[in-house]
């Protein structure tokens, strides 16, 4: 369940509020001024009554942020990660080893024989 604090009902007024100035400016009327001002006035009065509209645009940005985050992922994805991976098998690169992988033959470990010391531990990148 979704919780609405006082002052996020507050906000939402508010905002509101500056929506209706900003459209009562842009037309040049005073009918958005008059809503905006009876906005301004039940958000400072009974903020309370803004609760199922404050609910849904939480909802609705909630449902937003998932979704934008989604097609975000995806278009880094396919613009970025894939030509990436199409570009280095044309020119042939395997740096992950999957062929030996694939044959499995061989482990794709590579050894290293090095011995540790505690400047290793120091600096480690």
């Amino acid at each position: 369940m979704l919780e609405i604090k006082k002052e996020q009902l507050k906000d939402f007024g508010i905002i509101i509020t500056i929506v209706f100035v900003i459209l009562g400016i842009h037309f040049n009327t005073n009918r958005f001024l008059i809503i905006a001002i009876v906005i301004a006035f039940f958000t400072i009065l009974f903020p309370s009554i803004f609760y199922p509209f404050t609910y849904v645009w939480f909802r609705f940005s909630k449902f937003l942020g998932k979704l934008n985050s989604q097609i975000i992922l995806a278009i880094i994805f396919f613009l970025v990660i894939t030509p990436v991976g199409i570009f280095r098998r044309i020119l042939g690169k395997d740096t992950l080893r999957l062929k030996d992988f694939k044959k499995g033959t061989d482990s794709v470990m590579i050894q290293r024989n090095h011995t540790y010391s505690s400047s290793d531990l120091e600096h480690l990148f």
